[in-house]
């Protein structure tokens, strides 16, 4: 996720050499075919060009507001995930002995907090693989400026098997969903401290819930990973929008022509301000090429792109808060790479 003023002219300016060299180029040679050639066919009336872009503008609105709204979903669904995680490390660390009254051991309390934390590293490690179903595309706009991939913020098997005890370590490594199996085995432990006295059958229910609760907000982020954008309104927002970019130059160049001659200019002036009609349509071509690509980089919010959201960013917040109530040396926060946050 950019941060700031991250996104800067020089970074912008690159990412649209390609549009505006591309539109001046073909406007170029649409005022070359019409003014210098004299071929009076290359051009179409504006009225129809101009209701295709009111409903280009609509279509590329719609796919925006769909592909934040999925951003927005992951961001939610992760905030939703720190503060579950928060509140039963809290809860853990004030569980008292059902009997007793007494606070239970020490390293069970540690025991279930880390294996929490080793489920949420396992999370971002699955959210963050690339997934058969949406190959990441290479062209996506401001993705060349960051990638988690080999920067040293990918998430590997050792992220959480640190916090996990050696037998359990070995016993999910063949697991094809390791963080689902991570919490099958906290609710297991809860049950033997049930079973054993530790806790009452109310405080035993209540942290359940905290792991049926995480279990849910997995499969949220599971649902986002595995469910690809549809492609009918990324590929026919791409193509509507490439089909009103080719007809621009071919509208305008009647209007300007008409426009050049309710003026007293000379020859040379009216070819002159013809010409102005290939930055005009560079800029507009700029502004709706922009657009869709905008709404494209926001569709798959967990591929570990510059514009996704920053899971690892956060894993490593909740993994600080959590050694530090444990009263345990904590990793530095995560800075940001590029002015990214990963």
């Amino acid at each position: 996720m950019y941060l700031h003023n991250a996104l800067t002219r020089r970074l912008i300016l690159r990412e649209s050499v390609f549009i505006l060299s591309l539109s001046f180029a073909y406007s170029a040679i649409i005022v070359l075919l019409r003014e210098f050639m004299n071929i009076q066919l290359i051009s179409i009336p504006v009225l129809p060009v101009t209701t295709i872009g009111i409903a280009v503008s609509l279509y590329l609105g719609f796919k925006s507001n769909q592909a934040y709204s999925r951003w927005w979903e992951a961001r939610t669904i992760w905030g939703t995930i720190i503060s579950g995680i928060r509140a039963w490390a809290i809860s853990v660390l004030a569980l008292t002995q059902s009997e007793t009254g007494k606070p239970i051991d020490r390293s069970t309390q540690r025991l279930l907090i880390h294996r929490h934390l080793a489920w949420v590293h396992a999370l971002a490690m699955v959210l963050r693989k690339e997934r058969s179903v949406r190959k990441f595309h290479p062209t996506r706009i401001f993705d060349h400026a960051v990638r988690i991939k080999g920067s040293g913020y990918a998430h590997t098997p050792k992220s959480y098997q640190a916090y996990l005890p050696k037998a359990e370590r070995s016993a999910i490594a063949d697991f094809n969903n390791v963080p689902a199996h991570i919490l099958h085995r906290q609710a297991q432990v809860l049950s033997e401290l049930a079973t054993a006295g530790s806790i009452d059958s109310f405080r035993h229910v209540a942290l359940n819930q905290m792991v049926l609760d995480s279990l849910g907000n997995q499969g949220a982020c599971e649902r986002i990973k595995n469910t690809p954008f549809p492609r009918v309104i990324d590929v026919f927002g791409r193509a509507f929008t490439w089909i009103f970019l080719a007809m621009l130059p071919l509208a305008h160049i009647d209007t300007f022509e008409i426009e050049a001659a309710s003026h007293t200019f000379t020859e040379v002036e009216a070819d002159f301000y013809i010409l102005i009609m290939i930055p005009m349509a560079m800029a507009l071509s700029w502004i709706f090429y922009f657009m869709e690509k905008v709404s494209e980089a926001l569709e798959d919010p967990f591929e570990g792109s510059a514009n996704d959201v920053p899971i690892s960013t956060m894993t490593r917040t909740i993994e600080i808060n959590l050694l530090e109530m444990l009263g345990e040396e904590a990793p530095a926060p995560l800075p940001p790479l590029n002015g990214v946050a990963l």
